[in-house]
C-alpha cells in the first residue's frame, strides 16, 4: 500500500522545461515517443519515478540555419589533413561554401527526423538537441563535398575560377538540390554561396610578384622613354645625387672630393642646369 502511494505521488510531480524560440520539441518517454510535436513554450517532462525512469525532451532546430563547408590546407584543419579543392591542372584552391537550409513544416518529415537522428546532449541530461547541421551531416555532407570537388575540377586554373564565380554558385546550388532529392534529405535548401576562394599561398605570392614585376617593367620603360627624349637629364640627376653625398659628408665634418666622368657636352648641360636650379631657390 505504501509503495502504491509513493508511485502515485511520484507520478503527480512535475518538472517544466522550455522549448526555446526557433525550435520544436518531442518527448521521449521510457516506453517510446509521445505523439505530439511541441511548439515553443514550456512543457512538463515529469520527475524521475521511483524506478529511476524519466522522460527526455528532444529539441529540433526549426529555423533557417547556415551550414559552412570548409576546404582548407592541413595547417588550418583539426585533423591536419589537406582538404583543399583541386583544379584540372592541379592547382590547390582553399575556401568556404555556405548552404542555407531549414527543416520542413510537414509533421511527417519532422517525425522522421526525430526517429532517424541521434540527438546531441546538452547541459541538462533530460534535454537533447537535433540541429540542422546534424541532419545535413547525417544525410548529405559526404556527397555534397564530393560534388563541390567535381565542379572545381572542371576548371583549368585559378583564373578561370575567378572569372566564373556566378556560374560556380549556380552549379553548386543545382548539385546540392539534386543531392538532397536523391538522398531524401529532410531539409529545404534555400541557397548556397562560395566565399573566400583563393589559390595556394605560393601561387598567390608568385602572381603578386609577377604583377609587381610587370609594374616595375612598365615604370622602367617609361623612364627610359623620358631619358631618350632628354638624355641630359641623367647628368642632372647625377649632380643632384652628388649634392646629397657632399651634404651628408659636411654634416659629419668630412670633406668630400667627387671625381665624375662623362662627355663635356653633357657635363656642361648638367652643371648649367644644376646652377640654374640652385639659383632659383635663392632669394
Amino acid at each position: 500500500m505504501l509503495v502504491a502511494i509513493a508511485l502515485l505521488f511520484g507520478a503527480g510531480c512535475s518538472e517544466y522545461v522550455e522549448v526555446p524560440a526557433g525550435y520544436v520539441g518531442k518527448i521521449l518517454t521510457p516506453t517510446g515517443w509521445e505523439d505530439r510535436i511541441i511548439e515553443s513554450g514550456q512543457v512538463d517532462i515529469q520527475n524521475t519515478d521511483v524506478s529511476g525512469r524519466y522522460s527526455v525532451l528532444i529539441l529540433l532546430e526549426a529555423t533557417t540555419t547556415t551550414v559552412k563547408e570548409q576546404f582548407l590546407d592541413a595547417e588550418a584543419t583539426e585533423d591536419k589533413t589537406d582538404h583543399r579543392l583541386l583544379t584540372k591542372s592541379g592547382t590547390p584552391i582553399s575556401g568556404d561554401v555556405y548552404f542555407r537550409a531549414m527543416v520542413p513544416e510537414d509533421e511527417r518529415v519532422r517525425n522522421s527526423i526525430f526517429a532517424q537522428i541521434t540527438p546531441a546532449p546538452t547541459n541538462n541530461p533530460r534535454i537533447k538537441i537535433i540541429t540542422v547541421e546534424k541532419i545535413y551531416e547525417h544525410f548529405a555532407r559526404m556527397d555534397v563535398r564530393g560534388g563541390v570537388r567535381s565542379i572545381f575540377a572542371r576548371y583549368e586554373g585559378w583564373e578561370e575560377i575567378n572569372a566564373a564565380y556566378d556560374t560556380i554558385n549556380s552549379d553548386i546550388s543545382t548539385m546540392a538540390l539534386e543531392t538532397f532529392r536523391n538522398n531524401g534529405v529532410p531539409l529545404n535548401l534555400q541557397n548556397s554561396q562560395i566565399s573566400n576562394m583563393k589559390p595556394d599561398e605560393h601561387i598567390w605570392a608568385t602572381q603578386n610578384e609577377l604583377a609587381t614585376a610587370t609594374s616595375k617593367v612598365t615604370a622602367i620603360d617609361q623612364i627610359g622613354q623620358a631619358i631618350r627624349r632628354n638624355p641630359g637629364y641623367v647628368e642632372y640627376m647625377k649632380w643632384e645625387a652628388l649634392k646629397e653625398i657632399a651634404k651628408s659628408g659636411s654634416a659629419s665634418g668630412t670633406n668630400t672630393i667627387i671625381i665624375t666622368e662623362g662627355d663635356a657636352k653633357s657635363e656642361e648641360w648638367a652643371s648649367a642646369e644644376y646652377l640654374r636650379q640652385n639659383l632659383k631657390q635663392k632669394p
